[in-house]
């Protein structure tokens, strides 16, 4: 995430929109609160929608509590003409075409959550070319990256403890990754070894 942070163009953002509230988009909004920005966070489960709101996000929108438009009703809660800024961590065409229609004009879209191979997306071109729209793509990251990720933990610059909702013991794993995938509202869980209570 933070090589994504650094692919942003952050000196005119008033507000960033991070779409996705799992473990990725919650990391972001951290990341952009450090920053100084601005964060509207939308997403799906309580719980992850509390930890967005422990983390610093101005804005939480729930995507079960949207009605019609989504695009839209983004672009009305968050003011304005929208986000200057959306950086998509949910890994869905949908998610992505959305993100193009919710940022502003001369605003930019961080794709962060990876489509399956072969996915296509429908934009609207007029948009991306006349509202001088800025795609990008984040993924990889260098060793610097990793450096200035470490620094950060190390000196504490982020509260992540809302990310840990959680503890398991080591000997309940299998039930828990069962659980988990059953989908058990979570942010995430410490295995805790030895702890079998």
């Amino acid at each position: 995430m933070v090589a994504g942070v650094e692919r942003l163009d952050l000196t005119h953002t008033e507000t960033a929109l991070v779409m996705g509230a799992g473990p990725i988009g919650l990391l972001y909004v951290s990341l952009l609160k450090q920053r100084g920005v601005r964060v509207a966070m939308l997403g799906k489960r309580p719980r992850r929608l509390a930890a967005a709101k422990a983390l610093g996000a101005d804005l939480v929108l729930d995507l079960a509590q949207l009605e019609g438009d989504v695009p839209q009703a983004v672009r009305e809660a968050v003011g304005g003409e929208g986000p200057c800024t959306v950086v998509e961590c949910v890994g869905r065409p949908v998610a992505w075409e959305q993100a193009v229609a919710m940022v502003r004009a001369g605003g930019e879209a961080l794709f962060y959550g990876g489509c399956p191979g072969g996915s296509t997306v429908a934009l609207d071109t007029r948009r991306v070319h006349y509202d001088a729209l800025t795609l990008k793509g984040a993924f990889h990251f260098t060793p610097g990256d990793v450096r200035r990720a470490l620094d950060l933990l190390v000196r504490g610059a982020l509260d992540l403890t809302p990310l840990v909702t959680g503890e398991t013991p080591l000997s309940a794993l299998a039930e828990t990754l069962e659980s988990l995938s059953n989908g058990a509202d979570e942010v995430k869980l410490a295995v805790v070894p030895g702890n079998d209570a």
